[in-house]
């Protein structure tokens, strides 16, 4: 072989062996929750999900259940959303390793109404309660 052919042969491999290495990196691990409601213990369906830092989402099943995969060993923040509940912000650590299920929870907005009552007799207000 050319020594020249042979620098091309070795400059080829070293790429490949470097691409290898940088795709062995990126793969992650699947990192898998489930969103309950905090009052009832009752899954929420169809809430968005969202991975902030590698900025992706995902919505929970008709269970909660929710997955992301590929998702490389490190701590990362968790972003909730879901009609009729607070949203929240979670801080999550994911190992290389397979984690168990995590359980997530999320409280149902409270909405107050303003009840007005009428007397016959005038009243403060301080006193109706």
């Amino acid at each position: 072989m050319q020594p020249r052919t042979l620098a091309r042969a070795c400059a080829v491999l070293l790429a490949a062996l470097a691409l290898h290495a940088q795709l062995a990196a990126q793969t992650g691990a699947t990192f898998t929750g489930r969103l309950l409601n905090s009052l009832s213990g009752d899954p929420v369906p169809g809430a968005t999900i969202q991975l902030d830092e590698l900025r992706r989402e995902t919505m929970t099943a008709q269970d909660g259940t929710f997955s992301f995969d590929n998702v490389p060993p490190g701590t990362y923040h968790l972003s909730v959303r879901s009609q009729g509940y607070s949203s929240r912000r979670a801080e999550i650590t994911v190992a290389a390793a397979p984690a168990p299920v995590m359980d997530l929870t999320v409280d149902p907005e409270l909405h107050f109404e303003e009840v007005t009552s009428v007397s016959a007799e005038a009243r403060s207000p301080f006193e109706t309660f």
